[in-house]
């Protein structure tokens, strides 16, 4: 004789029954908090690693990514063009500053005026730069404009008042135009 149905009942809880995907299932893991991230010091850069040629092939990828983001024509004219000026901006608003080579041009403070160097990270209120003196400087983005190298022979304004958000965020934002206010 052969049974088809098991005699014995299954003793599944509701989360189990849910999904393979184990969507309702806690996980045993903890997550780690800020205050220990700060306490860990996951975000900082180690002082061995504040060498300005340490993150120089780090800006020749940038400035890959970057040809690549404008495609075949140079920036320079892609800026210089009306019609294909606002694609050519909100292309740049939207792309990744970690590699690029950016100099504070003002500021409200004095002491930020001729910082330039690699940026090494990038949060959303303000930007670590690695200076050819490898020292890590911590520039704030609110009332400073900075001057982005594109290329040799390119550069574009940032107002750092207007680009207040993560890299992550401001990918995904739909910017509008917003009067500037100058320093």
């Amino acid at each position: 004789m052969l049974l088809l149905t098991n005699p014995f009942k299954d003793k599944t809880s509701k989360l189990d029954k849910i999904g393979d995907a184990g969507v309702g299932k806690k996980s045993g893991r903890k997550k780690i908090t800020a205050k220990e991230k700060r306490q860990l010091k996951i975000y900082d850069i180690p002082e061995e690693a504040r060498r300005y040629e340490l993150f120089l092939p780090l800006h020749r990828l940038w400035t890959k990514y970057i040809s690549s983001l404008f495609g075949d024509r140079d920036i320079a004219s892609q800026l210089a063009d009306a019609k294909q000026q606002q694609q050519a901006l909100g292309r740049l608003i939207k792309a990744d500053l970690h590699g690029a080579k950016l100099s504070v041009e003002r500021s409200k403070c004095p002491n930020f005026v001729g910082i330039s160097g690699i940026v090494a990270q990038e949060t959303k209120n303000a930007f670590k730069l690695i200076t050819p003196d490898n020292r890590l400087v911590v520039v704030p983005k609110t009332r400073c404009v900075f001057a982005l190298e594109l290329s040799s022979d390119s550069q574009c304004l940032i107002y750092g008042d207007q680009f207040m958000y993560r890299a992550s965020e401001r990918a995904a934002k739909k910017f509008k135009p917003k009067p500037t206010v100058d320093l």
